[in-house]
């Protein structure tokens, strides 16, 4: 069944997005090669029975089946969640070792637990009752019907209502897909559909199903530590779906058939890089570039220059890999804009969806050097976040790292070893000193990600004159004391867009849009730590 232009270029879309989320590997040393570290040795969360005893309200035995148990494999995280006191708000049962009671949702407190099985059972009984109300799929109010059908599946039935995230999303994702090949089989066999039939019928199910499934996994890989099990499953979700749409052959580029399988590809290529297997990493970004010049949409160059770094890096050129990284194009930071205020439009501001989006775009934003933007997105982000689904939540919880490691402030430093040493050294200044002609700075900064760990461990730092530094792109500064056709420029803040020159100079990109970028010398610029919440962007409302 052919799939609308409107949803390959949605799909499409939304990858470019993701592209573009991920593309920040060779900012400040930070590469993708340093989250290799697979969590293998690591015990695996405690697995949950096959299945908890029916009781009459939990629907027709003939559908429950038992869980299988690389399905119900959860964080450890998650498990130690429930307190001691949370009972399941399904069956009133506690968790054990054996059983435990999870959540990922927005409820608070104690309220939200449940049993990964009474979980299954109440979506199953939801989604067959529903059943009874078809209107069939192309009659009036089908639309709603489905959605009311899916949610059980996708949301909290508790308190809060709110979307599953993380484990939760993808097991009852993988519960939901077992649940349709049910219902499947049986409309075909009361159809008596021939094989052609039960394969459209398979397609035109199962291809939103692993697109579900695989937004799970790609948010899970950016937001908690690889994990084995996550990479399997991620692996098998894409293999279904290259599988299903393009019959087996990963390599038929028909134009529709294609283009559906672009986040499988991307998911495929994200977790190679992850595996340290550039090789396997660089096929699928070729198919993920196939995908878009297939349907052109914004995201192509930027996949373009990934696949450059890669081929650089594999080569065992470092200098290369860093220069064929590109940031995102304007028009990646608009559609992921638009992505963002397409979910406003459609959802409350403080829904899970909702949110999410702007978690995307405050990347977006961060790897298109646009940092004081995206800082004020990811506070009201938090802000919201922490208000309408509290302080334990995941989405909470990434904002608040996003946040914390965007304030963070970097430097490079000329230490004068030769050219081929890679004489720059980074270092973290966090304030200037008391005459303002330097920076309270830490390091050298070896290994980003444990120095960023670290970080409340900093001690009390040294000075370093600000005629020493050099200010990486993206980097938020203020002018200070630039005299003569420049002063009106003083006290107005902007990016770092183009790097040092032999001038020494910087041309920043101010947020007051009635100014052109401008070249300034680096010693009228000084590091913003703190952005000043008044400003706010015409075409962006931040609440």
């Amino acid at each position: 069944m052919g799939r609308s232009s409107s949803r390959a270029a949605a799909i499409s879309a939304a990858c470019a997005i993701v592209v573009a989320s991920s593309m920040a590997i060779y900012l400040l040393g930070k590469r993708r090669r340093d989250q290799k570290r697979l969590d293998d040795a690591d015990e695996p969360p405690v697995l949950l029975d096959d299945q908890v005893e029916q009781d009459d309200q939990r629907g027709p035995a003939r559908r429950i089946q038992p869980l299988d148990i690389d399905e119900c494999r959860v964080v450890g995280e998650l498990l130690a969640s429930a307190p001691e006191n949370a009972t399941c708000w399904i069956c009133y049962g506690e968790g054990t070792a054996e059983n435990p009671l999870v959540k990922d949702c927005s409820c608070r407190g104690i309220e939200g637990h449940s049993h990964m099985e009474c979980m299954v059972h109440y979506a199953r009984n939801k989604s067959e009752a529903l059943m009874e109300t078809h209107p069939g799929q192309d009659e009036e109010g089908h639309a709603e019907w489905f959605d009311d059908y899916l949610r059980p599946w996708t949301h909290c039935g508790g308190l809060c209502k709110q979307e599953f995230m993380g484990y939760v999303k993808l097991l009852m994702g993988k519960e939901f897909e077992k649940f349709t090949r049910e219902i499947n089989d049986e409309e075909a066999e009361a159809e008596d559909y021939d094989s052609v039939g039960r394969e459209e019928l398979e397609r035109s199910t199962m291809v939103p199903i692993y697109e579900g499934q695989l937004v799970a996994v790609s948010q899970l890989l950016r937001r908690v530590r690889p994990n084995r099990y996550l990479i399997t499953e991620g692996k098998e979700i894409a293999s279904k779906l290259i599988e299903i749409s393009t019959a087996g052959d990963e390599n038929d580029d028909r134009a529709e058939e294609y283009i559906e399988c672009e986040l499988a590809f991307f998911t495929l290529a994200e977790i190679a890089e992850i595996e340290g297997d550039y090789e396997e990493a660089i096929k699928y970004w070729e198919r993920v570039q196939r995908s878009k010049e297939i349907h052109p949409c914004s995201g192509l160059n930027e996949t373009i220059s990934k696949i450059d770094s890669l081929r650089a890096e594999l080569e065992g050129n470092i200098d290369q890999a860093d220069s064929a990284w590109t940031a995102p194009t304007d028009d990646v930071v608009e559609a992921a804009r638009d992505e963002m205020l397409g979910y406003w439009a459609e959802e409350e501001r403080h829904s899970v969806s909702a949110i999410s989006s702007e978690l995307e775009f405050s990347r977006v934003l961060t790897h298109a050097y646009r940092r004081i933007e995206a800082e004020r997105v990811l506070a009201r982000v938090l802000r919201v976040s922490r208000q309408y689904h509290g302080e334990e939540h995941s989405l909470t919880r990434e904002a608040e790292a996003l946040l914390r490691e965007s304030r963070q402030r970097f430097v490079l430093v000329d230490d004068g070893a030769e050219e081929e040493e890679l004489p720059l050294d980074t270092y973290q200044v966090t304030a200037l000193d008391e005459g303002g002609n330097s920076y309270i700075a830490h390091g050298p900064v070896d290994d980003f990600d444990e120095w960023v760990e670290a970080e409340d461990d900093l001690g009390d730092g040294f000075s370093l004159p600000i005629g020493d530094v050099i200010l990486p792109l993206g980097t938020p500064v203020v002018v200070t004391g630039m005299p003569g056709d420049g002063e009106h420029l003083n006290g107005k803040i902007g990016d770092v867009r183009k790097g040092h020159t032999d001038a020494d100079k910087y041309n920043i990109k101010f947020e007051d849009q009635s100014l052109e970028d401008t070249d300034v010398e680096g010693r009228y610029l000084r590091v913003l730590f703190d952005i000043p919440e008044e400003w706010r962007q015409p075409n962006y409302e931040i609440e």
